[in-house]
């Protein structure tokens, strides 16, 4: 079985984030796959959502050592059951996925910078939130990036559906040297984000 390059973060003693930028094909992944994995992904026929899916199992194998059980709310909200941590959030861009488990709600978005974002930026961000972005002088392509990964990142937290990007999700605070956000859905409480930004990708989590 082929071992994972995963960048590990502990979030204090209740919280650990996983990524990893070397995404393996789906053929190795289903090579290296457990009964419970491949239980998991027999209902998705799409090959792009069974790498997905298998990936970040695999991921976890890896860094705990068990298999995974996971159960989905009715929204839709993953919940890993007989698990250190309870809350899990999961994230996909090219190449990269991200996986934040935790003791509490949790979410995380991962994001390629040379995504187009300039075509939605007006469904996501407010002139408020520019503004914050132009004094914290963050460049306009650093700051859509940000701002769309900070904005699924609390949609995750949340656990909410039917939000707006803009009426709902707010960014209300960059945080100093730029590596935390604080925001919040719909009025709800404070959620702090930290910001890993990677060179060719950006990671917003909140655990």
């Amino acid at each position: 079985m082929i071992p994972l390059k995963i960048d590990r973060y502990a979030v204090g003693e209740d919280a650990l984030l996983l990524v990893c930028d070397h995404m393996l094909t789906l053929e190795e992944l289903e090579a290296g796959a457990d009964a419970e994995d491949m239980r998991q992904v027999e209902h998705i026929t799409a090959p792009a959502r069974r790498q997905e899916r298998l990936m970040w199992r695999r991921m976890l194998r890896e860094a705990f050592s068990l298999s995974v059980k996971v159960e989905y709310t009715p929204s839709g909200k993953p919940e890993i059951k007989d698990f250190p941590y309870k809350h899990i959030s999961v994230s996909h861009c090219r190449g990269v996925v991200a996986v934040v488990v935790s003791q509490r709600a949790c979410g995380v978005d991962v994001e390629r910078k040379d995504r187009n974002f300039e075509r939605v930026s007006r469904r996501y961000v407010t002139q408020r939130e520019w503004a914050l972005c132009q004094d914290a002088g963050i460049s306009r392509a650093q700051a859509l990036a940000m701002m769309w990964c900070a904005k699924e990142c609390m949609y995750k937290v949340a656990g909410r559906s039917g939000v707006d990007f803009c009426r709902d999700v707010i960014i209300e605070a960059v945080g100093p040297e730029r590596e935390s956000l604080t925001g919040r859905v719909d009025g709800g409480n404070p959620i702090e984000m930290k910001i890993i930004d990677a060179g060719d990708y950006l990671v917003v989590y909140s655990c």
